[in-house]
């Protein structure tokens, strides 16, 4: 099941991406959502609304740093405009900060990071 479709991006969020970019884009957002969500997004009838946002605050990073050559914005300086761009190691963690908290302020509290096995199942099966 698709967490957001092309048509909801575009028509009720406004995307600019072309319906090939946002598919890629989108594949990725998914598989880092499923990553800290233990794949439980793909055993649910109907995907909430703190899922469909996450997917598109993701897919605007991803997209945000494939515009910068792959690397993330270390530092940004806005008079006499200076940026700083990560270095290979830091440029890796900061990714994988950005990512996690994006995905944390969206499904912390929707129980679908919940690491227990056992009190999931009983919440939902």
């Amino acid at each position: 099941m698709e967490s957001l479709t092309y048509k909801e991006y575009k028509e009720k969020y406004g995307g600019t991406l072309e319906e090939q970019e946002f598919y890629r884009f989108e594949r990725q957002a998914r598989r880092i959502i499923n990553y800290y969500t233990y794949n439980r997004i793909k055993d649910l009838d109907k995907i909430p609304l703190e899922v469909r946002e996450c997917m598109l605050d993701l897919i605007e990073y991803e997209v945000t740093i494939s515009d910068n050559g792959g690397k993330d914005i270390q530092a940004e300086t806005v008079d006499t405009h200076s940026i700083t761009y990560a270095t290979a190691k830091t440029d890796e963690d900061l990714t994988t900060f950005t990512r996690r908290k994006i995905v944390r302020e969206h499904l912390l509290h929707t129980r679908l990071m919940y690491r227990g096995v056992d009190k999931w199942e009983q919440i939902h099966h």
